[in-house]
Order: C-alpha cells, then structure tokens, then sequence
C-alpha cells in the first residue's frame, strides 16, 4: 500500500476514531462520578452526540465523493469531445488519435551533381494531444550499400528544435535510418517545429545521374501525418526535368529554377494526405542548354 493510500484513508477514518476515543474517554470518567441513573442519562446523551457527529461526517464524505464524480464527468467530457474534434479534423483516422499526436511534413529532396552531394531535409510541425518525449523515424535511405564491405555508411542527422528551451538528440537504432528524437524536456499542448539535415552517404540518386531515371519512395503508412509537401531540388547541370506521383495522388504546384540555376518541383498531398506508400517517378535529361517554361501542371519541364 503506497504512502499516499494510507494518509487517505486515516484522513477519512481518523475523525471517526477520535469520537470513539472522546466517548469512552467521556463514559469512564463520567461513570466513576455519577450514580448508576444518571450515568444512564449521560451515557444517553452522549450517545445522540456521537451519532449526530457521525451523520455529519457521513454527510460530508457524501458530499466529497459526489463533487468527485461531478469532477470526473467533467473530464470525460472534456476528453470526449477532444477526441470528436479529433475524429473530425482527421477524417475518422483513428490511428491519429491513437498515436498521441498530429504533424504536418515537408521534405526537401536534394538531387546533388555527384555521390557525395545528396542530402535531406525533413521539417515538421508537431501537434501533441499527449505529452511526447520522443518520436521513432526511419530516414530516407538507401536501398543497396555503396561500400566495399555491402554494409550501409551510418546517417547522422542535425536536429534543430525551433522552440525555446527544448533540445533535441538523435539515438540511433538497429536497422538501415532507423532511430528515435528525444525532445528534452518533453513537449504538450500546442505545436512546435523542428527540423532533420542530413546526408546520404551511400548515393540516394546514382541511378538518376548515370541513366535518367529513378523512383522515389516515402511510406506514410506509420505515422499521422495531416499535411505532406514534398520539394526536389535538382542540380543545375538538368536541362529538363519530370516528377509524377506514380498513383496520381497530390499535384505538383509549382516548378521553377532558382538563382542558382536548380529546378524546384513542389508536390502537395492536398488538405489532409493518405495513410499510403508514395512513390515519384523523376526523369532528368542531364547538359546545358536553354530550357522552356516549366508546366506546373504536368511537372515537365524541357
């Protein structure tokens, strides 16, 4: 029995046992000074005392456990309807619920000109509905070893807690990208963003430079993701540039070459994104050379 079981339960027994103790303390005194008739009269009256304070104690238990049910249903109520506007905001998806948060996600997809140059960046906008110490990710990676030895070169992301007082570390686990941010100190209530930077070691888009084509994956099958945008920025050496979701889900919003010369294709998942495996399809035609006006609405360019 825990320390705090014990004081609850002498907080609602002991004012009992001190009536008993004052009413035989009382009765022996009073006994030992009065004839037997009158000691029958006090005991008699004393007897009515102790009830009433009993029956005023009992009312006041009563009226402790009836505010506590009150407070209880207030609460359920409460969490009812988080969990309603919940059901509603997030399509009946009740693996949102479930996980104990929300999140928006943008990925900046960077196609480098060579080996060493392909890098990630995830940024996120995290909604706890619970209080969230941590969160479990797999990093874009991938899917055979560019080294001598078959193993994959190890991921090391910089992570970047845009909120004030709260850092953010990444462990790593077992497995190709696997790993777990632990926010310090935990976060609830309200949204905060942070940010994962990263390098592929192992060269995510060799394909796409030495032949033109490659496909690009993200599962968003585990996570409770509302809002997903995804941005590929490709090297200035394209002269044209194709991205299509091979599914037809989401829509390419905007396509265009920066200051540096490096094509931007925009892809959004729209209002709230699927619970699915989302795969690109990217073409690039690599040299120099004028290109034409992008088409945001085909994501061709060339």
């Amino acid at each position: 029995m825990s320390r705090d079981t014990r004081a609850g339960r002498w907080l609602t027994t002991g004012p009992l046992l001190w009536i008993m103790l004052l009413v035989v303390s009382l009765m022996s005194n009073i006994a030992v000074a009065l004839p037997p008739v009158a000691f029958a009269v006090a005991l008699a009256g004393t007897t009515v005392i102790g009830l009433v304070a009993l029956v005023l104690h009992l009312r006041r238990m009563l009226s402790r456990v009836e505010r506590s049910t009150v407070d209880l249903g207030v609460q359920n109520a409460r969490a009812k309807a988080l969990v309603q506007d919940l059901l509603i905001s997030e399509g009946s998806d009740l693996s949102n619920v479930a996980s104990g948060y929300t999140e928006d996600l943008t990925l900046t997809v960077l196609v480098g000109s060579d080996h060493g140059r392909d890098r990630i960046t995830e940024r996120r906008v995290t909604r706890p509905i619970q209080s969230i110490g941590h969160r479990s990710l797999t990093l874009v990676h991938t899917y055979a070893a560019g080294g001598e030895d078959g193993a994959l070169a190890e991921i090391r992301p910089q992570v970047a807690v845009e909120a004030d007082g709260v850092s953010g570390e990444w462990l790593p686990l077992d497995g190709p990208g696997r790993g777990v941010v632990v926010f310090s100190p935990p976060q609830f209530g309200g949204e905060f963003c942070w940010e994962l930077g990263y390098d592929v070691p192992d060269g995510l888009w060799d394909p796409l430079r030495r032949v033109g084509l490659d496909v690009f994956r993200y599962d968003n099958r585990t996570a409770p993701i509302r809002h997903f945008e995804v941005q590929f920025v490709i090297d200035s050496l394209a002269h044209a540039v194709f991205v299509r979701e091979r599914n037809n889900r989401g829509e390419i919003t905007s396509t265009h070459r920066d200051h540096d010369g490096h094509w931007n294709v925009y892809w959004s998942a729209g209002e709230i994104a699927a619970s699915a495996l989302f795969e690109w399809d990217l073409r690039v035609a690599w040299g120099a050379g004028p290109a034409d006006k992008p088409s945001a609405a085909t994501g061709i360019v060339g």
